[in-house]
């Protein structure tokens, strides 16, 4: 198999998430005049049969020390406490609304005074489903580290926008995800004023959807533009400037 066929393809080895597998690959040059090497062999090897790296771990302690320490004792960081028996998960968050989907959504929108906020389900990563019982913060009863959990499921810096979208161009976007985007990283999460019957969108800030009305609407700059790929947010840029993180904005290039 050539690194790059004549179609100019060429083969992605993508090892996943949080360092469970390794990428290897053996690459031959049969002779000095080969321009390009041929792959004997690839695979993706599970990397817990292997002994930890004491230097890593020492590096990894040192880093988050700081973390574990503000989680001892009466510094425990409780990030929200939930009721009796409630479950936040997240699995199968690329495919299926979920509970602590919803919740983030809800923060952020609540955060950023919008109508809705969708969030890209391939950014949420823990794949966790944790309960807390008798009113106790989530993850304690199960002796689990809040903050940690949250630091999980959201591993990376998320910046926001709100911008303007008609209620037919939000349905649109969101349909898009649920349907040619489900199951990757482009499925939508959605506030709990969303709702979501029939692969159709019938409610935004639990009203029904009118199509015609403007709605503000937040999600993450980088959707906007252009990771996954919506083709609603692509004739979006083709009319109005990118705003910055954190910013409502709805301008046409012409003004």
């Amino acid at each position: 198999m050539n690194l790059h066929g004549p179609d100019h393809s060429c083969l992605l080895l993508k090892a996943g998430m949080d360092a469970q597998k390794a990428g290897v690959m053996d690459l031959i040059w049969h002779s000095p005049e080969d321009k390009q090497p041929q792959i004997d062999f690839y695979d993706l090897i599970p990397l817990y049969q292997f002994a930890k790296s004491k230097a890593v771990s020492r590096s990894v302690d040192k880093h988050m020390r700081k973390l574990w320490k503000m989680e001892q004792g009466k510094a425990l960081v409780h990030l929200t406490v939930f009721k009796e028996e409630s479950i936040m998960s997240s699995k199968n968050i690329r495919r299926q609304q979920t509970t602590l989907g919803s919740f983030l959504c809800s923060a952020l929108r609540d955060e950023l005074e919008a109508d809705c906020v969708v969030f890209d389900g391939g950014n949420i990563r823990g794949r966790s489903g944790l309960r807390a019982a008798g009113g106790a913060p989530l993850g304690q009863a199960l002796g689990l580290h809040p903050l940690r959990s949250g630091a999980g499921e959201l591993p990376w810096s998320s910046d926001m926008v709100v911008i303007v979208l008609s209620g037919g161009q939000l349905a649109e976007a969101i349909k898009v995800s649920r349907t040619e985007k489900r199951g990757t990283g482009g499925f939508f999460q959605m506030d709990t004023g969303v709702r979501w019957e029939a692969e159709e969108v019938t409610h935004i800030a639990n009203e029904p959807l009118d199509k015609a009305r403007m709605y503000c609407v937040g999600l993450m700059h980088a959707s906007l533009a252009g990771m996954n790929d919506n083709h609603v947010f692509k004739e979006w840029r083709q009319d109005h400037i990118m705003p910055k993180e954190r910013m409502q904005a709805n301008l046409p290039k012409n003004s």
